[in-house]
């Protein structure tokens, strides 16, 4: 079957996204293909892409078509929706949006077999209710499905709803007209809600009904949400990455396109006109240097990158039970030579939200970028080490922290929220190391009653992440909780939240380092050597002379009898399993 693919080009930054594809296409598509670019008119709104664009296009064999936008020019994405109108003999169009990447061979017959093609949202963007969708189908006069597809990232059950980046259907049945009549009349739909920016991805399985045609669901490898799963996660061919950060970020994807621009001189101007020169260029040119501990490339390796196992980063995570020297461990990492221990990020929040917290592995990928660009990043900080007592200082700033090898160790700590995750952690991030502190049962507890309201209090139902109604958490976990809630006596209340988080690291034990404050304090430079020798590759620990030995502090004089007690009472088994004695 003969294949036209169609994506958008317009003036500014989509213009590199446009020729990125188009060089990726012609690298790896297989089959009887004709890539055709489309250009919004009118130019005076849209504008007209720059002559390097075009000599870029040219040479690149893309044929150029204009295309207009059925919604009206305050919907831009419509755009796509007229390009899925092009001109065309071929039996099927596949209707790309343009920040997408190509990275393995692309059998046009073997993926798009089909009438039409589209993969499940990645979340359900559009939260319309059963009523919303059943009054929409309705006034097309149609039978609301039976039919539910589950979110691809969130995981969440939905109406029919796809991701409208990749699209494939059969020319023939009438669907990009039903397609932009049916985003018009949405559109003016006044009890429909929120229905911008994703008018096209609500219409779309209205359309397809309206022409008989029934969507296959599509493959994550043929649409893959890079924006909000680290490539490590699958085997992309059609990379969805939306944004330019976002190839700065993954290797993988800056070795594609440093491959793509060695081989073609018109890509690499189109580059340097670019508004994302800055901030791609030097980590192209990073992308390009071997690992220091690797030495030479191996001959015959794919120039691309794209088709061999990316090597894990020196990831690292910090958790364990609050007041147990988790910030003094992030502060002995961060004194090592290129090592980099960010304190508590506040970005770990909304991640720690979803079912599978993809974020965390984006957020230390971002890190990494931003790091080696000589950006500033925030953690905690005192002068130019990083906090060790949060309870002392608890400030967070801007910095720069330096580093000389791009393969640095980067850890990030969360005491709670961690300790809530830790299955799911070791799912989205398994070649991470996990470090979970504690500390002897009296003095963490002892500590809490002059650190924190929410420790002191064992106040867990104001927990943003782990408390006793997170759905995420096992059964279990919540009667804990729920336990500690409803207890009265606040001494056996943090007597029982200490139990509980004690619990969560014994339950995941097999896979965790445990280290125990009292031995970190006293032989900070061993336990460290220890830890940072689990990531997978970096610099090792360099500069453990720096870490030296001291007196574990103690907290359990401001305890009570009662605290004692209910600690005792409480505590004593768990306590044990850690090496503990009451």
């Amino acid at each position: 079957m003969r294949t036209t693919v169609a994506f958008i080009c317009q003036r500014g930054d989509i213009e590199l996204k446009a020729v990125l594809l188009a060089a990726s296409l012609r690298l790896h598509a297989r089959g009887d293909c004709d890539l055709v670019v489309c250009l919004p008119e009118p130019q005076r709104t849209w504008g007209t892409p720059s002559a390097a664009t075009r000599r870029c296009l040219d040479a690149l064999g893309v044929r150029i078509a204009a295309t207009g936008n059925p919604i009206g020019s305050g919907y831009p994405i419509g755009n796509k929706v007229g390009a899925a109108a092009v001109a065309t003999d071929a039996d099927r169009v596949l209707l790309l949006d343009s920040d997408i990447l190509c990275l393995r061979e692309l059998d046009l017959d073997g993926c798009f077999a089909g009438a039409m093609l589209a993969k499940p949202a990645d979340l359900a963007t559009f939260s319309a209710s059963a009523a919303v969708w059943g009054r929409l189908y309705q006034r097309f006069g149609l039978p609301a499905p039976d039919r539910r597809v589950t979110a691809t990232v969130s995981e969440e059950e939905m109406w029919p709803y796809y991701n409208a980046g990749v699209v494939a259907f059969r020319t023939g049945a009438g669907f990009p007209e039903a397609w932009a009549d049916c985003c018009r009349v949405i559109d003016g739909e006044p009890d429909v809600p929120e229905k911008r920016p994703h008018l096209d991805q609500i219409a779309l399985p209205i359309a397809a009904a309206r022409c008989g045609l029934e969507v296959t669901p599509l493959p994550e490898r043929l649409n893959f949400p890079a924006h909000l799963m680290p490539l490590a996660a699958g085997q992309p061919i059609l990379c969805h990455y939306h944004w330019p950060h976002v190839l700065r970020r993954e290797p993988v994807l800056l070795r594609a396109i440093g491959h793509l621009v060695d081989r073609h001189a018109e890509l690499a101007a189109v580059l340097e006109e670019s508004g994302c020169r800055d901030l791609l260029l030097p980590a192209i040119q990073r992308s390009r240097r071997p690992p220091v501990s690797a030495g030479r490339p191996e001959t015959g390796a794919d120039p691309t990158g794209a088709a061999g196992a990316e090597p894990p980063p020196a990831d690292g995570l910090v958790t364990g039970i609050p007041r147990s020297g988790t910030s003094f461990l992030c502060g002995c990492l961060h004194r090592l030579r290129d090592q980099v221990a960010i304190n508590e990020p506040a970005e770990v929040f909304p991640a720690l939200g979803r079912r599978q917290p993809w974020g965390i592995p984006l957020l230390h990928a971002d890190l990494r970028a931003r790091i080696l660009a000589g950006e500033a990043v925030e953690n905690k900080l005192r002068g130019d080490r990083v906090v060790e007592d949060t309870a002392v200082h608890d400030v967070r700033g801007t910095y720069r922290p330096a580093v000389g090898r791009d393969d640095f160790g980067l850890w990030t700590k969360n005491t709670l929220a961690y300790l809530a995750r830790l299955p799911q952690l070791g799912d989205v991030i398994p070649w991470a190391p996990i470090a979970a502190c504690v500390r002897h049962p009296y003095d963490a507890i002892g500590s809490w009653a002059t650190s924190f309201p929410h420790l002191r209090d064992a106040a867990v139902t104001g927990f943003p992440v782990g408390g006793p109604a997170d759905p995420l958490l096992g059964d279990a976990e919540r009667e804990r909780l729920a336990a500690i809630a409803a207890c009265a006596d606040s001494a056996v209340r943090r007597a029982l939240l200490w139990r509980h988080l004690a619990l969560q690291i014994l339950e995941q034990r097999r896979w965790l380092t445990i280290v125990r404050y009292e031995d970190l304090v006293a032989d900070p430079a061993t336990v460290v050597a220890s830890l940072v020798a689990r990531l997978p590759g970096g610099p090792g620990a360099v500069g453990l002379d720096a870490l030296l030995p001291s007196t574990p502090s103690r907290s359990r004089e401001r305890l009570t009898e009662g605290d004692r007690e209910a600690i005792r009472t409480t505590c004593a088994a768990v306590a044990g399993e850690l090496g503990y004695e009451l």
